[in-house]
């Protein structure tokens, strides 16, 4: 099947206008979605565990951007009691709900993530695509703030790890659509051209400071080549293009002679094994 025949079609045309359209009302809700199967059946049954320390439940979630999304979006409603300043990082969130209370809200979140998660699977290499690929750019996100950057480690980790919270949600929803179930390659088109955007508005809808919204925003639009990392929307643009970007830039109809294009500086392309090291010790709740 060709590259136009994955982006036209009357029937993909009217099943991608409902998406968005369903999309676009579903945000204003209370958003559920799971962002890995596996994942979520590997923490609905480690939440489980009697005994879980405040670090151990931490270490489990930010294995899901979403879970850790809504556990820091949480944080900051002024519901869970007077509040000091926002909320910007997971650990920070787990403390300020209260370990017990932190853990049933992750439980029942996993929960929902597991009695709607059946119909994505038909998108499950894609979904542990983007899956690797968030926890990967919240590595270097981690690594590069170490080297050259001052930004609160939970903070720039989070930003990494919910850089692509969109497409995560669009492969979700794509899945309730017969014709997009049967073209994942118009789904890749899709995500590479409305997951940014979307992210950044998911992520305001799920109630995170704005700092962290627009530090997501346009991380995969090519930019003049970046020396330093002044903000954290530098930070997320530089993990990402370290982690590798999964479809997205590919779906873009970027060129790649595209003259904002121009790569990173060596120095931050020199911490691949540091990297690499970080991104194991994140997995590693997992075993």
């Amino acid at each position: 099947m060709t590259s136009d025949e994955n982006k036209s079609g009357k029937a993909l045309e009217q099943q991608r206008f409902q998406m968005l359209q369903d999309i676009a009302g579903e945000l204003s809700g209370d958003v559920v979605f799971p962002c890995h199967f596996d994942l979520v059946l590997r923490l609905r049954s480690a939440l489980k565990a009697p005994q879980l320390s405040e670090d151990q439940l931490v270490g489990l979630l930010q294995l899901d951007p979403l879970l850790s999304a809504r556990l820091v979006g949480l944080a900051n409603l002024p519901d869970f009691g007077p509040l000091d300043g926002p909320v910007y990082d997971l650990p920070s969130a787990v403390a300020r709900l209260g370990l017990q209370r932190a853990r049933v809200l992750a439980r029942k979140l996993v929960v929902r993530q597991f009695l709607i998660g059946g119909p994505v699977s038909v998108f499950s290499d894609l979904l542990f695509g983007f899956w690797r690929h968030s926890l990967k750019t919240a590595s270097a996100a981690l690594v590069l703030n170490r080297h050259f950057a001052h930004f609160d480690p939970g903070e720039a980790q989070l930003a990494g790890l919910t850089h692509d919270i969109g497409a995560f949600y669009m492969l979700f929803r794509a899945a309730q659509y017969e014709e997009l179930r049967q073209r994942p390659e118009t789904v890749k088109y899709l995500i590479g051209k409305w997951h940014d955007g979307l992210g950044h508005a998911l992520l305001g809808a799920l109630g995170l400071p704005s700092r962290l919204v627009d530090a997501v925003q346009d991380h995969d639009t090519p930019r003049p080549r970046l020396d330093q990392i002044n903000s954290l929307s530098d930070l997320v643009h530089v993990a990402n293009s370290q982690a590798g970007a999964v479809v997205e830039q590919r779906y873009m109809d970027i060129s790649a002679q595209d003259p904002g294009q121009q790569g990173l500086n060596p120095k931050f392309t020199q911490l691949g094994d540091e990297i690499q090291a970080q991104f194991d010790e994140l997995v590693a709740p997992l075993g």
